[in-house]
């Protein structure tokens, strides 16, 4: 961005104006996050930028008072400049603001869903569950479980099932869907949902093993425990005046899908990616006041009253299993000693934000405020990313059952009798008659099979590089070493 200023306006400026430096670029951070007193004194000075004028001739820098457009608010501010003074024509760079306070206030897991697979010993679970679930039919509403526990955790039970389970129950702490089998299928045995709240009051290990307890006390045996969601936060403090819909435009991402929310002519929030991958900004502050009723963030922030020229914006993150499977974490024994380093995949790699959007994106600096974001989750700073890689299946009897299956079934449908024995000469009309219906010739198929030769070995390439990278950096690791010789 640049900003033109005559030699006339700048002599005429200096006749007028007594050089000096912006009050509010002396400003400290401090002064403006503890009072809203404070947080007035430091003024737009706060975001003071250095416009520097090259010119031949004279190298003096006399500082001005110049009225120029803020990048990414929209509005015209007087902040100190740095003039020199010379000949007319000189050109005028502007660098981002400086001594913004971005200040983190929470960081860590907000959601967690898992998929358990147990072995029940016995049937007594799946009976008491039956009796309150038939209780609450009855009633048609939620009936309590009344479980032989100690533990303090109580739930409720639907009076209908879900998705294939036959029993939902929910509490305070958690949700659970259960399915009514006894040993582990494809389907997992329990969907699990831990609640916010519970995150927070206790570790997310803590949250985890008191939950299994309490299955195992019921009698269930735990074969594995893998993440389905996580979604990762942090609660940053946020100059309000920056907290616009530009931020949109300064967004790195791979994500296709780009949504911005409002309340009248609010932002509360902006949105990116959908199902397996996507950020969440919002106006944690407003969304407590209109939704959740979260109160006792406050307590976790250790600020009561947020200050007028402040908000606080929530960064979350949410990871489905299919990207969890792709960075190598398939158990949550993997998942929780790297929590800073999917952050780090998150923040680094997937979405980032870079000032001057109309520039190439090598020459774009990253904005201040990311670049706290990516520095701050568990207090973690420049935390390694995790690779992420999709697995290469070489498994040859499976597509060799896929190939059997389709070329039988479309013999099948081109026999005129069934009392009609099969010939060779049928399995050859066979395949010439479908490679024609594919839109194919003879002569295709050598270059279609190098092709997908050349893309195979790519795709095996990328898979040991990538399995490389995380042994090395001692990364959980779940690709397959088919591709060794």
């Amino acid at each position: 961005m640049k900003t033109q200023t005559s030699i006339k306006q700048v002599s005429r400026q200096r006749q007028t104006h007594k050089p000096k430096l912006a009050r509010g670029a002396r400003a400290s951070a401090n002064e403006r996050t503890e009072t809203p007193e404070g947080a007035r004194r430091s003024g737009a000075g706060a975001h003071a930028q250095q416009v520097n004028v090259r010119r031949k001739g004279q190298a003096q820098k006399t500082a001005l008072d110049v009225c120029v457009l803020l990048p990414g608010t929209g509005k015209q501010d007087t902040i100190s400049r740095a003039v020199t003074e010379g000949e007319k024509g000189g050109q005028v760079s502007i660098s981002p603001p400086l001594n913004i306070p971005y200040k983190p206030l929470l960081s860590g897991i907000d959601s967690l869903s898992l998929t358990i697979q147990v072995e029940w010993k016995n049937s007594d679970f799946f009976n008491l569950l039956d009796g309150a679930k038939a209780v609450a039919k009855k009633l048609d509403t939620d009936c309590p479980l009344f479980t032989n526990t100690d533990q303090d955790i109580s739930f409720m039970v639907r009076p209908h099932g879900s998705s294939g389970y036959a029993w939902l129950i929910h509490g305070k702490e958690y949700a659970l869907s259960i399915g009514n089998w006894k040993s582990p299928k494809s389907r997992p045995s329990i969907a699990l949902d831990i609640r916010s709240e519970t995150l927070w009051r206790y570790t997310p290990s803590e949250a985890v093993l008191r939950i299994l307890a309490f299955l195992e006390n019921q009698g269930a045996k735990v074969v594995s425990v893998k993440p389905s969601r996580l979604d990762l936060c942090l609660d940053l403090l946020f100059p309000a005046e920056y907290w616009k819909m530009n931020l949109l435009e300064t967004a790195v991402t791979r994500a296709s899908f780009r949504a911005l929310y409002f309340e009248r002519q609010t932002l509360t929030g902006i949105h990116f990616g959908k199902s397996a991958m996507g950020l969440r900004l919002y106006d944690k502050v407003l969304e407590i006041q209109r939704k959740s009723k979260k109160f006792w963030f406050h307590d976790l922030w250790k600020l009561n009253v947020v200050p007028e020229d402040l908000k606080v914006v929530r960064v979350e993150f949410q990871l489905r299993r299919g990207v969890l499977k792709g960075l190598g974490l398939d158990n949550l024994s993997d998942t929780f000693p790297t929590l800073e380093n999917v952050w780090g995949y998150a923040s680094q790699k997937w979405l980032t934000f870079k000032d001057y959007p109309k520039r190439q994106y090598h020459h774009r600096p990253l904005s201040p405020w990311w670049k706290t974001v990516q520095n701050s989750f568990l207090g973690i700073e420049q935390p390694s990313p995790l690779i992420r890689a999709k697995a290469i299946a070489i498994d040859q009897k499976r597509l060799a059952r896929q190939g059997y299956g389709y070329f039988t079934s479309l013999l099948a449908i081109r026999l005129d009798s069934p009392c009609r024995k099969v010939t060779g000469d049928d399995l050859f009309d066979e395949f010439v008659r479908s490679t024609i219906l594919a839109g194919k010739s003879a002569k295709d198929i050598p270059d279609d099979v190098a092709e997908k030769v050349m893309r195979f070995y790519r795709s095996l390439n990328k898979q040991k590089a990538a399995r490389e990278l995380r042994e090395q950096n001692g990364f959980p690791c779940n690709l397959p070493k088919e591709d060794e010789p």
